[in-house]
Order: structure tokens, then C-alpha cells, then sequence
């Protein structure tokens, strides 16, 4: 019986993992302090992808952050007047999971409008 149900349940992951193959692979991070969510996006091709910055803010505010790639390369990325609820994306060849993908995006300045 036990194994019938671990078997069902892999059989469910690979439905699962087979059913978001199309999808982008995105890893997200919210920020403890402030209203900024931050997401690395790979491409299910994983030869690029991109990164997404909110800010989740009821004001309007001037946000900075880093890109921190798996491989030691830092992008960085500002926008001076993102709106509440605004989501800047932007190409990012480093998110794709065969260019080593990302490690983390610090955030370096919220500062609101």
C-alpha cells in the first residue's frame, strides 16, 4: 500500500513538473523592511530570462537593487520613480538557468516620492 501511494505520488510530480514545462522559473524574494517584491525569472530554455521589481508601496518611490548571479557577476538595476503597485522587467541573459542563474537581488535604495 505504501508504495503504491509513493508511486502515486511521483507519478503526480512528474504530471506536475510536465504540466509547467512551458512555464518561465521564477524565484522571488520580498523584502523584510520595505514594500519591494523582487523576482529572477529563467526562461524554460534557460539561454535567458529576466528580472521583476515591485513595489508593493502605497506611494510612488525611487528603488535600486542588485542582481547577484550564481557565477559572481553583479547587474545593477534603478528606478527612479516607480508608481505603487508598478512592476519594472527587464532582460536579464544571467537568469537563465544554463548561464548559472541568480543567486539573490539585494535591494539597495527605497526611498518614497
Amino acid at each position: 500500500m505504501i508504495r503504491k501511494i509513493a508511486l502515486g505520488l511521483l507519478v503526480l510530480a512528474g504530471v506536475a513538473t510536465y504540466a509547467q514545462a512551458d512555464e518561465d522559473i521564477c524565484e522571488g524574494w520580498t523584502h523584510k523592511a520595505y514594500p519591494v517584491h523582487m523576482e529572477a525569472c529563467s526562461y524554460p530554455n534557460g539561454g535567458s530570462g529576466y528580472t521583476r521589481i515591485t513595489n508593493n508601496g502605497s506611494t510612488a518611490a525611487a528603488i535600486c537593487w542588485t542582481v547577484v548571479t550564481n557565477s559572481g557577476r553583479e547587474i545593477n538595476g534603478c528606478n527612479s520613480n516607480m508608481e505603487a503597485g508598478e512592476t519594472n522587467e527587464a532582460a536579464c541573459a544571467s537568469c537563465g538557468h544554463k548561464n548559472g542563474g541568480v543567486q539573490y537581488i539585494l535591494l539597495q535604495k527605497y526611498e518614497e516620492r
